[in-house]
């Protein structure tokens, strides 16, 4: 993977280089109407700043500029460095002036825009534009490279510096190889300001090596961040409110911490329309790690990202937050290879979660958390450990309404592992084509979880061992309703719904299931096992798909197996209620 990275960061650089600087178009002047002062490398700061004569330093340039009411400066082609057009102490540039605008790009001849005109700080400058407590500036057509944090007590700058600024535009920049603490690409701390058409290439920094974001109504549309390398937080980190990332693509960045994307308790911030391909966090997140914060909301493809916990996003304390889009190929060596969730409250998880790994738990999911909402469709992924689709480990009142088809977890719980979770529901779901090495082939759920099934199909799951349709497993006030649970399988025992008891199930409600196996599967309807009996169940009105069981009802402790008439005789099973079944 990292070789697959440096290669591609190489031939991307070698890209934009080449149609930066070599790649020439019909001269044309959008601000040809404008009245300007203009800036050569073969200028001087004596000239009057015409086309003829311009000015050698832009700050000079803008200076003069307002001194002559005027607000354009256009910039020729060229490179410029400290000493030579760019000034030498913390910026390169600074604008303090309101309604400044800096074209770069021009021809020598200033007749029109050919290019990019080239700031390189050559190490010795942290910040090459710095925009500093003002509003409406305008920057266009730059190549901006080789900062330096040489301020140790300022961890801020980089290749543009919005400080303290709003109301300004960023346009058709690249910024590359910059190294600075915080937005060694480009950093914005302000409100309102707009980032369109342009790049952010290997940077390196702290946080938001590539683009680092702290206000309010920002918008970054059409833009690239490629390769950046943060050693705590984020390619890309957004902290505030309603900012806005669209139509953008995230890739091969690396962190500690959300290896694409950062959000640090912000508020109503959204990631639209994007791909966010390649990351890594060394931690969680690899594509996004959204901290704390609220009613953010995510709706772009996330692939192809990894970390330990989290591979496509990882939510940490999060409320309110909505997902949609896809989250596909992603890996975790830990939990949660699409999406891992922790101590988050009212998220709700609506994107198609497809081909994610987890050499732990939660292939495609992996949630703790309260109040939360799956409505996905989470298929082809698969864990080494427990829940293939869906590990739901701690919380309350959880709702999955999913489509969870074809994910294989190693352990149990092939398609949804649940454990230490109240009030759980699964309703409306469809549950197929899952597989488990051990327990459950489509629904695990266990240790003093009262999950309530309802409405879903839990068809065509496969399992190892036992339970080939759902295994209750230690669980307490769980109830299966409504649902049909056929075409199941277990390879060993040939269980459909298996119930376990260690200590703690009891109070189970099976009402109104259809409950079978595959085709001549001859498995077990309903199969009881444990070191003790289970007890106050009630098993009323189910339909049993008689030609694919060999036994309706199986109790292993009292070493009995049963059909319907014993079915619906409570003393069989030591049921509190058994009636009303029946076969078909």
């Amino acid at each position: 993977m990292l070789a697959k990275r440096i290669l591609f960061t190489l031939f991307m650089l070698i890209f934009f280089s080449y149609f930066s600087f070599s790649q020439k178009v019909s001269p044309k002047d959008p601000y040809g109407s404008e009245p300007s002062v203009y800036v050569s490398t073969n200028g001087n700061d004596a000239n009057p700043g015409t086309k003829a004569l311009p000015f050698k330093t832009i700050e000079v340039a803008i200076d003069k500029a307002v001194i002559f009411g005027v607000n354009t400066i256009k910039i020729a082609e060229g490179v410029y460095t400290p000493g030579n057009g760019l000034n030498t102490g913390f910026s390169g540039v600074a604008i303090k002036h309101h309604d400044i605008k800096l074209i770069g790009g021009y021809s020598q001849d200033f007749e029109g825009v050919t290019g990019y005109s080239v700031l390189d700080g050559s190490r010795k400058i942290q910040a090459i534009i710095e925009v500093r407590e003002v509003t409406n500036a305008l920057i266009e057509n730059f190549v901006i490279t080789g900062t330096t944090n040489r301020d140790k007590t300022e961890q801020k700058g980089g290749g543009i510096f919005l400080n303290n600024s709003s109301f300004s535009k960023i346009n058709n920049v690249i910024s590359s190889n910059n190294q600075v603490g915080n937005g060694a690409g480009m950093c914005i701390i302000g409100d309102n300001n707009t980032i369109q058409n342009s790049k952010v290439i290997a940077n390196n920094g702290e946080n938001g090596a590539g683009i680092y974001v702290v206000g309010k109504y920002n918008n970054i549309v059409s833009f690239i961040a490629i390769s950046n390398n943060s050693s705590i937080w984020g390619g890309v980190y957004i902290n505030g409110i309603s900012n806005t990332i669209s139509d953008s693509t995230v890739s091969y960045n690396t962190s500690r911490e959300g290896g694409g994307i950062y959000i640090d308790k912000g508020i109503g911030n959204k990631i639209l329309n994007s791909t966010i391909n390649g990351n890594n966090a060394l931690n969680s997140g690899g594509g996004i790690f959204v901290n704390i914060g609220a009613g953010n909301y995510i709706n772009s493809t996330i692939k192809e990202n990894n970390s330990r916990d989290g591979g496509g996003i990882y939510l940490f304390k999060t409320t309110s937050l909505v997902v949609d889009g896809e989250i596909s190929g992603n890996n975790a060596s830990r939990n949660g290879g699409g999406v891992c969730i922790e101590n988050s409250y009212k998220s709700t998880i609506n994107a198609n979660i497809i081909r994610n790994t987890s050499d732990s738990s939660g292939g495609g999911i992996f949630l703790r958390g309260d109040e939360n909402v799956i409505n996905s469709t989470i298929s082809e992924n698969s864990s080494k450990e427990n829940g293939g689709g869906i590990c739901l480990v701690t919380g309350f009142k959880n709702t999955i309404s999913a489509k969870v088809q074809n994910n294989t977890a190693n352990k149990n719980g092939g398609g949804i592992y649940i454990e230490l979770s109240k009030g759980t529901i699964v309703k409306g779901s469809s549950v197929s084509g899952n597989k488990s090495g051990n327990i459950g082939g489509g629904v695990f759920t266990s240790k003093d979880s009262d999950t309530t099934i309802t409405e879903s199909a839990i068809v065509n799951n496969n399992s190892k061992l036992h339970g080939g349709g759902i295994a209750i497993y230690d669980s307490t006030n769980s109830s299966l309703l409504s649902s049909d649970i056929t075409q199941n399988s277990a390879e060993i025992t040939n269980s459909i719904v298996y119930l376990y008891k260690t200590e703690g199930v009891a109070n189970l409600i099976i009402s109104n299931c259809t409950i079978g196996s595959v085709s001549g599967g001859k498995g077990f309807g309903i199969y009881e096992d444990g070191i003790n009996d289970i007890t106050y169940q009630k098993i009323i009105d189910n339909t049993f798909v008689e030609e694919t069981l060999y036994r309706l009802y199986r109790d292993y402790y009292l070493d009995a197996s049963a059909f319907i008439t014993a079915v619906n005789n409570p003393k069989f099973s030591g049921a509190s209620e058994a009636r009303g079944n029946k076969v078909k």
